[in-house]
């Protein structure tokens, strides 16, 4: 394939529209302002920018977590993967304020403070003589190709008055809509199954149980008061969280769970160049062996020792940290090396899910799932046993957030999505016989025997059997352990591939679609119990715990210096990571063009 020339000048003036204002979309559009598109439009269908971040939608004691629960039973989903330490949540662009009681949790963040940081940056960055470019209570139902297959046709609605619809027209879209903005509940666990079984009380889905918070409350101190039994909750992070505000009010909670997300936890926080520095990313193995150390502790016999003995004991420390014994339901959790569903909870606290499970004003059932309603509760599906409930919270995931607007026809035409032939896996069998990587857990779901689809986006972000025709794009969709630094680097990838800027890409169609194929094959590999890539608008690329790794690689496609954090042989590795390395990235990408431009904020 030839690539064609892009006429950059054109490519600004013309209108492009960013689907979704929470931290993706943010970051997106605020970069392609910077970078001189002169007509940026930002649909969000909330009154408020943030996504799962905005204010309807956090609840005083979040804390912010870097983990995802995707399970078939009565669990609660957590919200996305986020940086939860101060400075990794946050553009080069704008700084954020450092939380209050940062010297006791390691500057973990609160829900409020991502909340307030995205209303900040919008008013910065996009408000101007009063008059915002985000198009507020904006709900986009479908996405078709324009006129004669050029440039994309949005049908919209006003979430205030449903009747009211419109259609958009670019020449360029960027969808950031993430995997958690469409709720799902699993079959049989829907509030028509309980209405069905004769439960009649509250039956929430994670997304609401904020704002339905008090009608919780209320009938779990019904149930108290009556004594009808414990308040039904979940197991994932955010059903953590909601269960400990349960308990800290006196209120009976049972948490029943197959397998916990593991909550990184020690007796103090861990200081800022481990939490934030490389080790962790190098220890975890990764596709690419890049560097002298990340082969030795990969490709040797010693190094893949390190390896295990460094997870086992991250893990090991956590359960001390709480003085959990070996026959704890808290035990039964997700493993920190072979998952993605993991969170950091930084020092130990009286007021955590897990001190609260310790002291027993939250009863945790493991491992089990919920089978059906009944007329006062759940019944559990390994030994039958009845739970009575006040109130369940079902967290069943979320659905591709692309559902609805895109159906699975366009999905695979446009590239989204693409048909994989388990055929074409196989090639890859051998390729990361990793010591650190050997003896795997079973995976815990359906592998495919014949063509199934998959994520089908090039490094995440564009369509790999669309790849020349420089017209959509995708941020949000890659599963990092580092929100902040991973979308605003992907935020400069976008534009530099809209306005042909030289870059290291696939030469072909082709090429690029094998690209997306030996990933899927590796994170196959890599987490054999975890089939998040169900979800392309939520993880069509996965580095997860190596995304520093992977954003280097990112930066390398663009001729741009990597491993920006510095320091030498020894202490590299040690050097915290932060966006202000990235803050110059524009002018470093302007100054490769030959271009300047004044006036740009």
């Amino acid at each position: 394939m030839v690539w064609n020339e892009v006429d950059s000048a054109q490519v600004r003036r013309e209108p492009i529209c960013v689907i979704g204002a929470g931290p993706a979309g943010l970051i997106t559009a605020q970069v392609l302002l910077r970078n001189g598109f002169e007509n940026v439009h930002m649909l969000c269908k909330d009154s408020s920018v943030g996504g799962v971040w905005a204010k309807g939608r956090i609840y005083p004691t979040m804390r912010i977590n870097k983990c995802i629960a995707y399970h078939r039973k009565l669990l609660v989903h957590e919200l996305t993967p986020h940086g939860s330490v101060h400075g990794e949540s946050r553009s080069s662009a704008l700084p954020m304020a450092r939380p209050i009681d940062a010297s006791s949790t390691g500057g973990r963040l609160r829900g409020s403070d991502i909340s307030n940081y995205m209303d900040e940056f919008h008013n910065r960055f996009f408000v101007k003589e009063g008059k915002s470019i985000v198009r507020f209570n904006t709900e986009v139902t479908r996405i078709q190709r324009g006129p004669g297959s050029k440039g994309w046709s949005l049908t919209i609605k006003d979430t205030r008055n449903p009747e009211k619809t419109d259609i958009l027209r670019f020449p360029r879209i960027v969808l950031c809509t993430g995997g958690c903005s469409v709720p799902k509940f699993a079959k049989g666990l829907d509030p028509d199954d309980a209405r069905a079984a004769g439960y009649t009380g509250p039956v929430v889905h994670s997304a609401e149980a904020w704002p339905r918070q008090a009608e919780l409350l209320a009938a779990a101190r019904k149930s108290t008061e009556s004594n009808e039994g414990p308040s039904g909750a979940g197991g994932g992070k955010s059903a953590q969280d909601c269960s400990a505000l349960l308990a800290a009010q006196n209120v009976p909670v049972t948490v029943i769970y197959n397998k916990l997300e593991l909550f990184l936890a020690s007796p103090s926080p861990a200081p800022k160049f481990l939490r934030q520095g490389r080790l962790l990313s190098v220890l975890s193995p990764y596709v690419n062996l890049r560097t002298r150390m990340q082969r030795f502790l990969h490709s040797t016999w010693l190094g893949g020792k390190i390896v295990r003995i460094a997870f086992n004991h991250i893990t090991a420390e956590t359960y001390s940290t709480y003085s959990i014994p070996k026959n704890s339901p808290l035990r039964h959790a997700r493993s920190l090396l072979w998952d993605i569903r993991t969170g950091d909870e930084g020092g130990r606290s009286d007021e955590s899910f897990a001190a609260k499970v310790m002291s027993g004003k939250i009863t945790a059932i493991a491992p089990t799932h919920v089978a059906q309603f009944t007329n006062t509760g759940v019944l559990l599906d390994d030994n039958g046993q009845r739970i009575d409930a006040s109130a369940v919270v079902s967290a069943t995931g979320y659905v591709n957030s692309w559902e609805g607007i895109l159906d699975d026809e366009t999905c695979l035409d446009i590239g989204l999505t693409h048909q994989v032939d388990p055929k074409d896996l196989k090639k890859y069998a051998n390729y990361w016989n990793y010591p650190s990587l050997q003896n795997p857990p079973k995976p815990e779901y359906e592998v495919p025997t014949g063509p199934f689809v998959a994520p089908g986006l090039y490094q995440g972000m564009v369509p790999a059997k669309g790849i020349g025709r420089r017209d959509i794009a995708v941020n949000g969709a890659t599963f990092n352990a580092s929100s902040g630094y991973t979308y605003e680097v992907n935020a400069h990838w976008i534009p530099a591939y809209f306005l042909g800027e030289k870059m290291k890409l696939p030469k072909t169609p082709e090429d690029a679609t094998e690209a997306v194929t030996k990933h899927l094959a590796w994170v196959m590999r890599r987490y054999p119990t975890c089939a998040v890539w169900n979800n392309p608008s939520y993880a069509a690329y996965i580095p997860y715990l190596s995304s520093p790794i992977a954003m280097d690689e990112l930066m390398e496609d663009m001729y741009l210096p990597s491993m920006r954090s510095g320091g030498n042989w020894l202490t590299w590795l040690l050097k915290p990571i932060s966006s202000d390395e990235l803050v110059t990235l524009s002018e470093e990408r302007r100054k490769k063009r030959g271009e300047t431009f004044g006036g740009l904020s």
